[in-house]
């Protein structure tokens, strides 16, 4: 049965209060970065629910990778055959319900950071010790683990009123349960992210990457492992 616009109005006012992170008491002290992200977006994200979704999923999924690399560097850079399977797993996802299956490995590679890198001079200290391919591989997760954590922001700033706008037209109302867990893990990531932020940018700097800044997000780099 197709639920009513009325019931869908107060399902997603429901999700968007659901969804914590978005007000400015949350931004991180991120410079010029946080004062974009309160200042809105008027990218193509903010009006289309098609692009916001994958968007969403996009920036998902790269943050979730970008966090078990530098985390398993952390661990044993040594065996990265220890995530390869997890890893490309995820980059392979299409529906957002199924990323949900890698939430905990997530939370657990957040604590891994947060436990051995979460000082610059640590991340800098494993980035030191690696090899060539490691070094790389660093780079291209610090790289992404940044713009993640710039697009989470903007989209958890967009997610309320997209879901209102979804909520307001028909077409869009079987979007809703993809939106879902998708608002939810957005929020979460960016808040896990920026808790990391500090030493992942330092490291760019360190080696003379550009760090991605919401007027310059440039493009993914490709992980493979």
């Amino acid at each position: 049965m197709t639920p009513s616009r009325s019931t869908l109005l107060i399902l997603t006012a429901g999700l968007a209060l659901s969804v914590p992170g978005v007000a400015s008491a949350q931004v991180p002290d991120l410079g010029g970065m946080a004062r974009g992200l309160l200042g809105g977006s008027s990218g193509a994200a903010s009006q289309d629910p098609d692009i916001f979704l994958g968007e969403a999923l996009d920036a998902t999924k790269q943050m979730m990778v970008a966090a078990a690399v530098l985390a398993q560097m952390s661990r044993n850079k040594n065996d990265m055959a220890a995530i390869s399977e997890r890893v490309n797993a995820i980059q392979n996802v299409s529906e957002a319900g199924d990323l949900g299956a890698y939430n905990a490995s997530f939370e657990e590679d957040i604590a891994a950071l947060q436990t051995n890198a979460s000082d610059a001079s640590e991340l800098q200290a494993i980035y030191d010790s690696a090899n060539r391919r490691q070094k790389e591989l660093m780079l291209s997760a610090s790289l992404n683990f940044a713009r993640a954590v710039i697009l989470d922001g903007q989209l958890a700033q967009q997610f309320p009123a997209m879901l209102g706008s979804m909520a307001r037209n028909p077409r869009h109302w079987n979007k809703v349960g993809h939106a879902r867990p998708l608002g939810s893990m957005i929020n979460a990531q960016w808040n896990a992210g920026r808790s990391m932020w500090d030493p992942v940018t330092a490291l760019l700097r360190s080696q003379n990457v550009a760090v991605p800044s919401e007027a310059s997000l440039g493009e993914a780099r490709t992980i493979s492992l």
